[in-house]
């Protein structure tokens, strides 16, 4: 019992370390991005766990049985395929597809055919989506 009393307060801080989400209201998001536009996951690529998969485990290890996990407190890093269903501010063009980098705290990882409103930042490549399904 003692053990595990002990196990319990030496894991307990590291929580800390946990992803911290910060909650923006749609202003505060809109205020930070370069351009805001509705639009619909047409592709997921998921970069971030195909860098974890060549650089953990080879051949060997899945011949073996191996299977990888990824384990993380964040939304791994990963890009999306967006096709633009309506502009709503900004330099978009209407009817095209664009690809924007995803990922981190409080970000939900896309799925295909999900509609979201994207908060386009200022370097054109990272995004914040706000799921609408």
């Amino acid at each position: 019992m003692k053990n595990i009393i002990i196990s319990i307060l030496l894991l307990l801080p590291l929580s800390c370390f946990a992803c911290r989400v910060s909650i923006y209201g749609n202003t505060e998001i809109k205020k930070k991005a370069n351009a805001v536009f509705e639009g619909l996951v047409v592709g997921v690529e998921l970069t971030y766990y195909q860098e974890h998969l060549k650089a953990k485990y080879n051949t060997e290890d899945y011949e073996a049985g191996g299977f990888p996990v990824l384990i993380m407190d964040t939304t791994p890093e990963h890009i999306v395929s967006v096709y633009v269903l309506k502009i709503l501010e900004g330099d978009i063009k209407p009817n095209s597809t664009v690809k924007i980098k995803l990922g981190g705290c409080g970000v939900p990882e896309a799925k295909l055919r999900q509609t979201a409103i994207f908060y386009l930042q200022s370097d054109n490549n990272y995004a914040l989506p706000q799921y609408t399904n």
